[in-house]
């Protein structure tokens, strides 16, 4: 099952007014040239005004992902995130902690 961050809809001369996944995808993109870029939930003029707006191309589709992390291809998987970060982050924090003792 695909999910919304997939779908290549433009909303054409309403870029600036609303949303649209193609739009919000370039703020998850894993390509530098994202970077920083495009943080409106709703209202993309923020962007504009606050230089942090990419238009996207007509066919811009970049990869999407968080370094260090494997790609999320479904529902579940987006569920069990944010635990695999917190074990990874305690996991660390014990190491740290016995590297300290030792």
């Amino acid at each position: 099952m695909g999910s919304s961050r997939n779908l290549r809809i433009s909303l054409g001369p309403l870029w600036a007014v609303v949303n649209s996944p193609t739009y919000h995808r370039l703020h998850h993109s894993a390509l530098p040239l994202h970077h920083d870029r495009n943080f409106a939930a709703i209202l993309p003029v923020w962007d504009v005004l606050f230089g942090t707006y990419h238009h996207p191309a007509r066919d811009e589709f970049p990869p999407t992902g968080l370094e260090d992390e494997p790609e999320i291809n479904s529902f579940s998987e987006t569920l069990v995130l944010p635990f695999r970060a917190w074990r990874k982050m305690f996991r660390e924090r014990r190491d740290h902690s016995t590297a300290l003792t030792n």
